[in-house]
This record gives structure tokens, sequence and C-alpha cells, in this order.
């Protein structure tokens, strides 16, 4: 099993020296121990009280080492307060993590170690005797600094699997027990629907992966009814509001009683990284239409633009053979040039939107033509 390498952000392009870390673990993988292991780039961030941003460039979960956090020091960076920040961080995550009696040795340690540190390339910057995490100027001082953090006995799989959901976020959710079936041959049924579970569970995994990695460009999410399509664009609000919190979001949907749902699911995720209501002047969740004095995409884009939004009767009326809605949205499109105001537009429930509306998000989204960040969520046809 190769290492898993999750990168959320583009930032990696711009970054040499964080490109060549996560090849070199990766070409290290078999030698180091780590091919069982998972490695994030530009992630997770967290908060402090005084809502100071704290992230590595790097973070290595392995059953082997525990948790080792990367942060690349590079010509003209003050080291104190990367160090400072650094350590915060890893005091932050120490927090979340002993939230999880599986995870806990006793009531304030951990069964693993959280280890800060610094990479300076080629001894860039003079780290002198002050700082507090581990210092590597050099890959091969990393790896060594990495085999001294081998734990006695490597971490159970479900103490590794709790752990990647802490970071991930997924703690935020309510998770049911896990089913226990003593006897596997006298309750067969029991035993089916637990194996079903555990590969709902493992699904849950790739359901994380694909709500923390931020692409550029449109993005597709396809489902089963019921399989998460909901959740995973919650999390990706929350994340992309995190990492980018001056970028306009929309969220948006067909039917009207699943607002309260997608702001309960955005506010969890958020909080578990932050904690703080998201700022809702940035993220707006919006029903598809909306009315005379309800919010919603269309009604919005109306308002802004001066012209009256048509309600479902007067639409009806107007829109001859053509669904009605679909017929307003291009109605509005033809009538006026939208201004472009979200930086990311989310569509829930995306099955059940017309074209003229996917036309509308389009135009309200900011950026080149193959760049807008549209991300759609819709079931299986």
């Amino acid at each position: 099993m190769p290492l898993d390498v999750i990168i959320t952000t583009d930032r990696i392009r711009r970054d040499p020296v964080g490109r060549d870390l996560v090849q070199h673990l990766q070409r290290s993988a078999g030698r180091l121990r780590i091919d069982d292991a998972v490695l994030y780039y530009d992630f997770p961030t967290y908060a402090d009280y005084e809502t100071v941003v704290h992230k590595p460039d790097s973070l290595l979960l392995s059953r082997r080492y525990g948790v080792i956090a990367v942060h690349i020091v590079r010509a003209g960076d003050a080291l104190e307060p990367l160090d400072e920040s650094l350590g915060q961080f890893c005091s932050i995550l120490i927090g979340r993590l002993l939230k999880s009696r599986i995870l806990r040795a006793d009531r304030s340690h951990l069964t693993f170690g959280v280890l800060p540190l610094l990479l300076i390339p080629g001894g860039a910057i003079d780290a002198g005797d002050g700082a507090e995490s581990e210092i590597a100027t050099s890959f091969e001082s990393l790896d060594e600094i990495l085999q001294q953090q081998q734990l006695a006995a490597p971490l159970p799989e479900n103490a590794f699997a709790e752990a990647r959901s802490v970071i991930e976020g997924a703690k935020a959710l309510t998770r049911p027990q896990k089913r226990v079936v003593d006897n596997p041959d006298a309750l067969p049924f029991a035993a089916a629907l637990a194996r079903l579970e555990l590969e709902i569970a493992n699904f849950d995994q790739q359901q994380r992966r694909a709500a923390i990695v931020t692409l550029l460009g449109p993005q597709r999410i396809r489902g089963l009814a019921g399989s998460g399509k909901t959740v995973i664009l919650a999390m990706k609000a929350a994340h992309l509001h995190l990492t980018q919190p001056d970028h306009n979001i929309l969220v948006t949907f067909y039917t009207r009683s699943l607002r309260a749902s997608l702001t309960n699911l955005i506010t969890r995720f958020y909080r578990h990284y932050r904690d703080e209501d998201p700022d809702w002047n940035r993220i707006h969740i919006r029903h598809g239409w909306g009315g005379a004095k309800t919010p919603g995409v269309y009604a919005d884009a109306c308002r802004r633009h001066d012209k009256v939004p048509l309600n479902l009767m007067s639409a009806k009326r107007a829109a001859g053979n053509s669904e009605p809605f679909d017929f307003a949205c291009r109605t509005l499109l033809q009538e006026v040039e939208i201004a472009p105001d979200y930086h990311h537009v989310l569509i829930d429930e995306g099955q059940d939107f017309a074209t003229g509306f996917y036309e509308l998000c389009y135009a309200l989204a900011i950026g080149e033509r193959d760049d807008k960040s549209i991300i759609w969520a819709a079931r299986f046809s």
C-alpha cells in the first residue's frame, strides 16, 4: 500500500520545497515504513482563542511514528514566530485528540506523540538554541528525527482510523456506536449488516478526502440518494471558508427544508477547526429560486440588478411549454449582464435544477471560463 498523500490546495504549485518533501516521503515510504501512513499538504488549519490561524505545511500521521507536523522555513522567514505558531498548532491538535478515549493513555496524555518539526533546507537560517520544535536541515536529518519517534508498538488500526477521523473533521458528526456481533455464524444477517456498516465507514474516509481537497475549476460529486453528498458539500464549504476567509461562498439547494441542515452541518464542521461560528456575511446559504421576501439565488440576482423576480405563477404563465424556473433564469440572463459575486458556488440536489439555473450560477461565479469554482452534487439518475 503506498503512502496516502492528500494535497488539499494548489499552493504546492508555488512551493518547490513542499513538492520535494512530498516526493521524498513517497520515495522513502518503504524504507521509513510509512507506506500505511497518510500525508497531508496544507492541512489542517486551527485557530486559537485569539482567532489567530495556525497551520503546518505538511502533516504526517503514521501508525509507527504518531503525528509529525512540518513547517518549512524559507529564506527571509523569522524563525521565532514560525516555531511558536507550529507549537500552538500542535497544542490545539493534542487537545482535540485527547477528547477521544481510544487515543488517550491517561487523562492528559496520548498513546503517541505529536511532534512539531521545522525544516530548514541547507541550514539557510541559524536556528540557535531557542526553538522548541525539532530542527531538520535536510531530508536525511528529517528521516533520522522521524525514526527517533518510533513508538514501542504500532498504533492499532482502530486508533489510527480514529486519529485520522479527528484530523479530517469527521468527529464533528455524531457517529453511531460500532455494531458488535459475538457469534457471526448464529446471526448471519447481523454479521452482514456489521460488514456493510464497516464498508460505509471506510467510504466515509473517501468522502472526507473529497471534501478537504480543493480543485481548480468545476467539480462534480455523484452518489446514490443518502450517500452523503450534502455532508461532503457542507464540509467543503466549511473548509473553503476556513482557508479563504475573504472569499464569498454560495451554497444553494432545491428543497427548501434543506437550509437548516446545511446551516447546521457547515457550522459544526467549521467549529471543529475554529471555536466560533462561520461569517455568514461570507457564506450565503440560498434556496435556488427564493421569493419576493425570501433570499434565493435567482431572487437575489434579480434584486441586485434592479429586476422584479418572477414568482411561480407568473413564470408559469410566461413560460408556455418551458419549465418555469428555467424560463425565469434564462429571461434574467437575457435582460441583464450578471455581475460575478461569488468565489465559490456549491450546488446541492443538482439533478433537480434546469440548465438555466446552472448558467445563472456560472455567471455569478468569479473567474475565467475554466477556472470558476463551481461544485455540484447530484444523485445518480
